[in-house]
């Protein structure tokens, strides 16, 4: 009897939750003041999908994915004919996401009035391409964005957006489906994204202490080590090590506040298409700073007085140091392109760039006005030699300069040729 009782018990309770319908979870975002929500569910082997908008959102945005960097993305915008524009689009990094080479988003219905606007449109579950992910019968994750302002003019005229963010939610199961009508619908949940004002001025301080390290302290600590020897006496080194030591600190917290902001976005850190050279020639500068500052304090230990060469060590750091910053201020350029393509497609001021120019340009002029400075006195120095020659034959001792004999203490203002 009573297990008889429990089996209808249940079978009654399996009809009924069947009868019941599915409560609607949208993705609901907000984009300053006005919220969109995005409607999704699986008809005949594709997903029905649902975006409506304020009209004041010039675009919407959702995609399928963890960030920037590989995301399938689909972009609403209305058109001047009172219809609505979506796009499939396929993003590979921190900017506009380019078309995808198969536009297959068949539109079912959509409206753009002052009360609102609506498209509805059905997408196969497919990829775009390899890069991007497919529509799974389970929860994902999903990235979503909001423009506030007019409607684009074009599909390659997208303005950045405005607020942007991450969610989750499964696309085909009904847990999203669209149920307006449905008086027992709970209120959306409404998420709320990032502007990407905290990401730009981090951005914005990664670039700063990069430039100052590289175009400020490390120029003043070569031009000290190879020029200001004789001057500085034995505080040349301590100058110099100060400055480099500020110049490598600097690098390597530049470093960690743009790791920080590419993991926030989700993106691969060290990706090239995404970020181009820019982010391959930094690496290389990260790696580099840690092993010349270590051999300019081992070759500062090992120095002796009375060595009759120029250790192979010495002239390692030399050239290293060379390249290391050769790297630094080729990179620079190409970190200032890559900000403001991150942060406005229709906005590349001249200024930094002449800003860099002028600063860089400084320092070449110094190294330069010192070299010529330093051949002069050079050449002074070895005619007065010549000239006190008690054998009467000229000497061009300039080979000898950087060969002390035994008998001589090493110059340190020959140390660096």
């Amino acid at each position: 009897m009573l297990p008889r009782l429990v089996s209808n018990l249940a079978a009654l309770l399996a009809l009924t939750t069947t009868l019941v319908p599915v409560q609607a979870g949208p993705l609901c975002f907000a984009v300053e003041s006005a919220t969109a929500c995005v409607y999704s569910t699986q008809d005949a082997g594709d997903a029905l999908i649902r975006i409506e908008y304020p009209p004041q959102l010039g675009w919407v945005a959702f995609g399928l994915g963890t960030g920037m960097n590989s995301a399938d993305v689909m972009m609403a915008y209305a058109l001047p004919d009172g219809s609505i524009s979506i796009t499939r689009r396929s993003s590979s990094g921190h900017f506009l996401p380019t078309l995808a080479s198969t536009q297959d988003l068949t539109i079912t219905n959509s409206s753009s009035s002052s009360s609102g606007n609506v498209v509805t449109f059905r997408r196969p579950l497919a990829a775009a391409s390899a890069s991007t992910p497919s529509i799974q019968q389970s929860t994902q994750p999903l990235i979503w964005a909001g423009y506030t302002g007019s409607p684009p003019t074009s599909p390659g005229a997208i303005p950045q957006h405005t607020v942007s963010g991450v969610a989750s939610g499964n696309l085909l199961d009904g847990s999203m489906a669209f149920a307006h009508s449905s008086p027992s619908a709970p209120p959306p949940t409404i998420v709320t994204g990032d502007d990407g004002s905290r990401d730009r001025r981090l951005r914005i301080i990664h670039g700063t202490l990069m430039a100052f390290a590289w175009v400020g302290l490390a120029p003043a600590a070569i031009l000290i080590a190879r020029f200001g020897k004789k001057a500085l006496g034995v505080w040349w080194f301590r100058i110099h090590f100060t400055l480099f030591g500020l110049c490598a600190a600097l690098t390597y917290a530049a470093f960690a506040i743009v790791y920080r902001v590419v993991a926030d976005t989700g993106e691969n850190h060290y990706d090239y298409s995404a970020s181009g050279i820019h982010v391959i020639l930094g690496l290389l500068v990260v790696i580099l700073t840690a092993p010349q500052a270590f051999l300019g304090i081992v070759i500062d230990k090992l120095w002796s007085p009375t060595r009759k060469s120029i250790p192979w060590r010495d002239k390692l750091h030399w050239w290293l140091g060379r390249l290391t910053f050769l790297l630094a201020v080729i990179n620079i350029p190409f970190g200032i392109a890559l900000f403001y393509r991150d942060d406005n497609n229709n906005n590349r001021p001249a200024w930094p760039y002449i800003l860099y120019a002028l600063l860089l340009g400084a320092a070449v002029v110094a190294f330069v006005g010192l070299a010529i400075k330093s051949r002069r006195e050079a050449a002074g120095h070895h005619v007065a030699v010549a000239s006190n020659d008690n054998t009467g034959h000229k000497d061009d001792r300039r080979g000898q300069l950087d060969r002390p004999t035994s008998a001589q203490t090493l110059d340190p203002a020959r140390d660096i040729p």
